[in-house]
């Protein structure tokens, strides 16, 4: 039991103890899916409770792929904010915060009616036993949308800080390592997403991994 108090480390993110709010909806979102004073009270508790790591579940980074109209939202910059006060009240107490990105594809068929949002999947298939809602298949420029709202996203939430904002964990739902795979004709086929990478950034993860083996390719060590 001692070991749930220690300190650990997730890639790079130190954690206080081994306590994680695991990702979870909790419909407390404004409807426009900026954070609510809800959600920051409960952050607060949490913290201030002892929990190392929380994570705020299914924030969609897309419209298309709402599930929820209580459900937050990294879709734009009006997010960020919100998102700064959360990251602040976590770490007023030493806790850390994440961030589930999230599609729901042709799950939205179960809440929303297709004259109100139509719902959309890298396939349409139309004989699964496990699904029934009306949706259709996506075009290949729909999916290099919905990855391209993954990238963005990401990007909203780990600027949501000056120092260290909510970090990322990605739902995976249009991702299957560098391509997607999209049934088209009755054949798969491999759609390679081309996501557009902030050169600064890149140096900066270098550097980073470099610190932690202890040796740099850019002709530092440490």
């Amino acid at each position: 039991m001692a070991k749930l108090f220690e300190e650990t480390e997730i890639n790079g993110m130190v954690l206080a103890n081994r306590f994680v709010r695991s990702a979870t909806y909790d419909g407390m979102a404004e409807k426009n899916g900026h954070v609510s004073t809800k959600q920051i009270q409960m952050v607060e508790e949490l913290a201030r409770g002892g929990v190392g790591l929380i994570i705020l579940g299914i924030t969609y980074v897309h419209p298309s792929g709402q599930i929820s109209p209580v459900q937050n939202s990294l879709a734009d910059d009006a997010c960020i904010p919100g998102f700064r006060m959360l990251a602040d009240t976590a770490h007023r107490y030493g806790s850390r915060i994440a961030v589930q990105l999230f599609h729901a594809g042709r799950e939205t068929a179960k809440v929303f009616k297709p004259n109100r949002k139509q719902a959309l999947a890298p396939s349409s298939i139309s004989d699964d036993p496990h699904f029934r809602g009306p949706h259709r298949a996506m075009t290949e420029e729909e999916i290099l949308e919905v990855i391209r709202a993954f990238g963005q996203g990401a990007g909203r939430d780990l600027g949501a800080d000056d120092g260290d904002g909510p970090h990322r964990i990605e739902q995976r739902e249009l991702l299957d390592g560098q391509a997607v795979v999209k049934k088209e004709d009755g054949e798969n086929r491999v759609i390679e997403p081309r996501v557009e990478k902030n050169p600064e950034e890149d140096k900066q993860a270098d550097v980073g991994d470099c610190k932690r083996r202890g040796q740099c390719r850019h002709g530092r060590s440490r």
